[in-house]
Order: C-alpha cells, then structure tokens, then sequence
C-alpha cells in the first residue's frame, strides 16, 4: 500500500506508540528513518484530533522535539499549519517588551510554514482590555491584526473579536475574500464603527454571525453587510432599532439556521399575511417585548429546532402551538424560556399542548415546569399514552429567576428521573434519560446552594442527622489542613513568608489531624451510612489531601515520625475504589463544575470506567461554553 493512502484507522498509530515506549536507544535509528510522507500521515492525524481545541499544534509539540528530521517535517507540511487555534491577545504579550516580538515573530513563523494553505483562525481580545488598552499592547494588538489581514485570500473559517476602534482596519479585505466560508465577528465596545460591509463580497460566505455585547444606541444592523442570498446561517446578537428577522428572512432563500432578537416596538411585518420559508431548519428568537404574536404568521415546514425567549408569558404558548399546527413542522428540539411573571403561575397544561404536537420531540429546556405538565411527563395522558417518547435530553435551565420552593421542584424532578428511567427498561420510551439542572453564567448560583441541590437530589442525611456531626468535624479539620498546607507552600516559596504556620499551630494541627485519620480507619463502608461521607465532601477533600507534599502536612519535616501524610495517601487508596463501588451501584446525580448537575442513568456508559464513576463521586471538570454555543442551545447571554 503506498504511504500517501494511508487513513485514520490505520494500524500505523499504534505501533508508533509502542515503539516511542522503548528505550532511547532503540529509537533513534526507526525515527531518523523514518519516511517524511508517513510521517506527515502522523502529524496530520495528531493535529486533526486536536483541531477544536485552543491551540491545535499543542500536541504536536512533543513530536518535533524527537530529533532533527521530525522537525523539518512538521514544518515543511504546510497542511499542518492552516488551522492557528486560539489566537488570544493579553498584557503578558507586551510585557516586558520582547513578548511582544516573541508573539508577533511566531504569529509570522505560522503564517510562513502555512504558505498559501486555507486558513482557521479566532483572533481575540480581552473584553476588558477594549476600553483603553495600554498603548504598547494596542501597538501588538494592531500589529497582529495587520499581519493577519495580509493573509486575508486564505481565510476560511475566522473568528474576530476585536475592539470597535480596530474595525476600520478590516477595510482593505474588501473583495479579497475568495475562500471565506464562516465569519464569527464581536465588536467590543465603547465605539460603534462607521462602516460593517467589508464582508458584502465573499463568494464562498455561507455562516455569519455578529456579536456587539452591551446595549447601543444606534442601528447596527443596517450598517452590516453580506451576501445575503447565499447565506445558509445568519445568527446576531445585538440591540439595534430595527432586526435582522425580516430582511434576512426575505432575502436569504436558502437559510437554515437564524438566530436573533426583537425590538420594543411592534414590527408591521406578517401581520395579515402568512410567510412561509421552506429552508428554515433552526429559528431562536428573544423578544425584548411582551409580544410574539407574529410567530403565528409563520409557515416553516422544515422547522426542528425552536427556541424562544419572551418576557410576556401570557400567549406565547398559543402562538407556539400556531406555528408548530400551521407549518406541520417535526420539532425535534425545543426551548421555551420566558420571564417569570404572575401569568406564568397560571399556565397550567400549556406545555403539555405543546409537546403534544411534538411526538418526536428529542430535547427539551425550560427555566420552570408547571407540576400538572411535570406529572403527565412522569405517568402518561390520561390515555395512557407516553408524552414525547424519544425525549432523551430535559434540561431545566435557570435564566432569570431561582424557583420558589426549590425543595419541591427536585423532589419532582428527582422522580421524573425515576420514571423516565423505568419507561426506557421496561421499552415504553426509546432513550435513556439525559436530565440536567443548570444555570447561565447570567445567572450564576452559589456554590452552596449547587451542594443544597446536590444533597437533596441524592437524599444524602440531614444536617442533624444522627452521626452528622461527626463528620461535620472531621470535615472542619480536613479543610483546616489543605488551607494549613497553602499556607506553608505560600511561604516557601516566598510569595509571603509571613503567613507561614506557627509552632504552636503547627502541633495544634498535627493533634487534630492524628485524631481524625485514627476515627476515619475505623469507619466502616459496609454498616455505617456512606452518605453522611458524601455530604461532609470528604471524598473531595482526601483527594486534595492526598495530592499534597508531605512537606505542607504539619510537623512533619520537624519530627518526621508522625506520619500523617502517608497515613492520609494510604487511606485515600483504601477508600477511592469503596467510594467508586458504592457510586457506581446507588450514585444518580453528578456535580459538574459550578454550573449544572446532571442526571447519570444506571445503564450510562460511563458507570463501566472506574474514572468516569470517580467524576460522580466528586463531581466532573467544568466544560464552559462561549456565549456562542450558549445561542447553540437557545440561551441567550
């Protein structure tokens, strides 16, 4: 077979890895040897795995520091360089000075090895910084951005988030823009540019989309201009006097994605008659008024993805249904998010209809449920018929408001759970059940109550509860002792050499940390409740225990017979794969940064990987999204 047909599921990879396993010696010749086509097979296929993250050439940096050869390779293959990641301008890249040539060098050391390859870039910077930048970081900032531009024929997919007074220098891209089929533009503030049409002439321009955080005072939008008949998605989110919906929707026959929001003022567009768009697949809408009523004008067949934001809650359950009856559209996704107010308390069923008219309804996300809908979710019409049967995705998303009795919407939702679940065993529904409680960074709730939701989700012991308050103690120590270990790393290190431990508190420590691993051995997993564990969160705190130094633990450098770090790693190896066990049987909710908390069926996947159940346990790494892939889902920011 030649080298230039190999694919990704070449067995090639893996020998390759066994063979960077052997020793040093037994490398160098099978490296330098190497082919450079196969080689580039490699780096293409290393890079390619990474193309979404930040920085994409992050992994292949371990390669080309094997040898010489491997070097060269990677930088001759243009391919390699066509996608620059993340390209994110901060303060570190002014200061001291030579950062800024470092940073302005390597920009054009990739754009070099790149040739004239297509290129995927985002270029960002800091919010913060937009409002008067120093003038030496303003001075790299434009430097980059220039060196970009002239590059300008091989934009592909490019994302610009940029300060409004930089805007102008987009101007000499005008009709030079062959390749570019996606453009993600974010205009900071405190300026608004004179001009948007740089991008009216791009040939290949498919997906726009445009961002000015913050409230302005101007029309926006009329300034923006593209090619709007070959458009196939067209998402802004903006404040202007008048809306991208109607001209957009009008002249851009093959959209299929739009996103955008409305103004205060009532449009005179589909009053009277109905418009139809026979392309529209996804449509997420925000009305900033208290009326929706158009969208019953609306006649969108192809419709399967709908989201909509209101703050007059009194008909838009109506008018959904008018669109989702009148367009005969198969929603398979939807999100209705209005702002809490007296009329919502009185809609009762209202969702119910809706999802009614959607039987193949996949994902559903809402800021509250009423109980009535809750109930038909968990048991059926009263003719015994499953509500929305493929539903696999229910999110409940916080936007506006936290719910008035919280204690009586988990107990709910914690049964729907259950019920969902019950329906997919015994084969009523076709899914498993995907359940998430979340909130928008909007709308961010304390990481105390995140831990109340928790508890009360899993049915973890009270607070008074018998043995409580041990535990509770135990828990007092262990965080004494990681904020005690903090503590000394900050005054080795000299970042604060004051707020190192005294002798004294350093032997009140030692005693207090003795006591509790001596009563932590003799806790017993099989007879006493495990749960009282979970809601002291010391599985989370013996593991940050057991990840420090024994030099941070309490006298143990002075003495060094006390032992108590090795007793705390012994321990926590004791314990983890009890914890994972015990998780993996009677474990339901995981914890997901401070963010959202999500349901884990017992038949989930990730139940059969100790380190996946090890995540439910002490809850999963945070997976932020840009306010971008918040619009995604239908919330907005």
């Amino acid at each position: 077979m030649s080298h230039r047909n190999l694919k990704p599921n070449s067995t090639l990879l893996p020998i390759f890895f066994q063979n960077l396993n052997m020793p040093c010696k037994a490398l160098i010749s099978p490296a330098q040897n190497l082919p450079s086509d196969i080689l580039e097979q490699i780096f293409l296929l290393v890079a390619h795995s990474a193309k979404d993250s930040k920085d994409p050439l992050q992994p292949l940096r371990c390669f080309t520091a094997v040898n010489h050869h491997w070097n060269h390779v990677s930088h001759s293959c243009t391919r390699l360089w066509q996608n620059l990641g993340d390209i994110r301008v901060g303060l570190h890249h002014c200061r001291p000075e030579s950062a800024g040539e470092f940073f302005i060098s390597s920009l054009e050391g990739r754009l070099e090895r790149a040739k004239s390859q297509p290129l995927t870039f985002s270029f960002n910077v800091a919010p913060t910084l937009a409002y008067g930048p120093p003038r030496d970081l303003l001075v790299v900032i434009e430097r980059a951005l220039a060196l970009l531009i002239r590059h300008a024929a091989q934009w592909v997919d490019v994302g610009l988030s940029i300060p409004a007074r930089q805007v102008h220098m987009l101007d000499t891209v005008e009709g030079n823009l062959p390749l570019l089929e996606k453009l993600s533009m974010e205009v900071l503030q405190p300026d608004v540019p004179a001009r948007m049409d740089q991008f009216a002439i791009a040939p290949s321009l498919r997906h726009a989309s445009f961002r000015f955080p913050g409230r302005v005072e101007v029309d926006v939008r009329k300034k923006i201009k593209l090619p709007w008949s070959q458009l196939i998605s067209y998402h802004e989110n903006i404040y202007p006097e008048d809306v991208g919906f109607h001209p957009v929707l009008t002249t851009s026959p093959n959209l299929e994605s739009l996103i955008c929001a409305f103004p205060w003022v009532r449009l005179p567009y589909f009053l009277d008659t109905p418009f139809q768009h026979t392309n529209l697949t996804r449509l997420h809408l925000k009305f900033i008024s208290d009326d929706s009523s158009f969208l019953r004008r609306l006649i969108l067949p192809s419709l399967s993805d709908l989201s909509v934001v209101t703050y007059g809650v009194a008909t838009v359950f109506t008018e959904v249904i008018g669109l989702v009856h009148q367009s005969h559209c198969v929603l398979r996704s939807l999100a209705l998010l209005p702002e809490f107010n007296v009329s919502w308390f009185h809609q009762h069923w209202a969702l119910t209809r809706i999802l009614a008219l959607c039987p193949a309804l996949t994902r559903l996300t809402v800021n509250n449920i009423q109980s009535n809908d809750l109930k038909l979710l968990c048991d059926g019409t009263e003719t015994g018929e499953i509500l929305v049967p493929h539903l696999k995705q229910f999110v409940l998303c916080y936007t506006s408001r936290f719910p008035t009795d919280p204690v009586d919407d988990y107990d709910a939702l914690n049964a729907l759970a259950h019920s969902r679940e019950e329906l997919y065993q015994s084969g009523q529904i076709s899914s498993p059940w995907e359940l998430t409680i979340e909130s928008a960074p909007n709308f961010s709730l304390d990481e105390s109550i995140w831990s109340r939701i928790l508890r009360q989700l899993e049915a973890f012991p009270q607070a008074m509860a018998p043995g409580m308050e041990k535990v509770s103690k135990w828990e007092q120590v262990l965080l004494g002792q990681v904020r005690f270990a903090r503590r000394v790393a900050a005054s080795a290190a000299g970042d604060n050499p004051k707020a190192g431990p005294t002798l004294l508190e350093e032997v009140m420590n030692s005693l207090q940390l003795r006591n509790v691993i001596k009563e932590l051995e003799g806790f017993d997993f099989a007879k006493d409740d495990v749960g009282l564990l979970y809601r002291g969160n010391m599985p989370h705190l013996l593991e940050r225990l057991a990840s420090i130094s024994s030099a941070s633990f309490p006298l143990e450098i002075i003495l060094g017979l006390l032992g108590l770090s090795t007793r705390v790693k012994a321990l926590f190896e004791k314990w983890k794969p009890l914890f994972i066990e015990h998780a993996r049987v009677h474990r339901r909710w995981m914890r997901r940064g401070k963010q959202s908390i999500e349901y884990i069926s017992p038949r989930d996947e990730r139940r059969k990987d100790d380190g996946l159940v090890w995540e439910i346990v002490v809850g999963a790494l945070e997976q932020p999204r840009t306010p971008a892939q918040w619009l995604e889902v239908g919330i907005w920011l």
